[in-house]
């Protein structure tokens, strides 16, 4: 993220990258962050307290998913509930991503990273793309909702108890 976000200020200037998460436990980050010239635009949020958080996703214009190792990626969900465009080097994780519309899915180098964003920030200054990424990440989201989720689970242990009571009865 740190390369393709060097990349990104090369075409852009003025532009800023937010990191929000508990960075203690990554010491090359911490190490990276500090080699960082003070005017890189890099700030470290740390560890933000989860009522807090839509004030990051409201004040920014894309967010940006480098990770390949994130199982379930729920930080994607997050954003898309709060209407901004992403863009993610993981296509395996679909739930919220609806490539073209409300997000971009890039190859996992700098260099396509970089393009990626930069072709998302391009999309985004067009307000009928912006409203439309904003409305499709919602529409996908609700699928996920906190009360939906909490519907699903209940059904899945009812199911899992009626199969309990049917092989008692065997």
């Amino acid at each position: 993220m740190l390369d393709a976000f060097a990349l990104v200020r090369e075409a852009i200037p003025g532009a800023t990258l937010q990191l929000v998460g508990d960075a203690s436990r990554s010491g090359s980050l911490r190490r990276r962050l500090r080699r960082l010239r003070p005017d890189s635009a890099v700030t470290l949020a740390g560890e933000v307290d989860p009522c807090l958080l839509h004030t990051y996703y409201d004040n920014a214009d894309v967010f940006v998913f480098p990770s390949t190792t994130d199982t379930q990626a729920l930080v994607l969900h997050e954003a898309a509930h709060s209407g901004l465009p992403i863009v993610t080097v993981d296509g395996q994780l679909p739930a919220v991503i609806a490539e073209g519309r409300n997000a971009l899915v890039s190859e996992a180098s700098a260099m396509a990273l970089s393009r990626s964003i930069l072709a998302m920030l391009v999309s985004c200054s067009e307000p009928e793309y912006l409203l439309d990424a904003g409305k499709t990440g919602k529409q996908l989201a609700m699928r996920y909702s906190r009360q939906r989720q909490v519907i699903e689970m209940v059904r899945l242990y009812r199911l899992v108890l009626a199969d309990e009571r049917n092989r008692r009865c065997m």
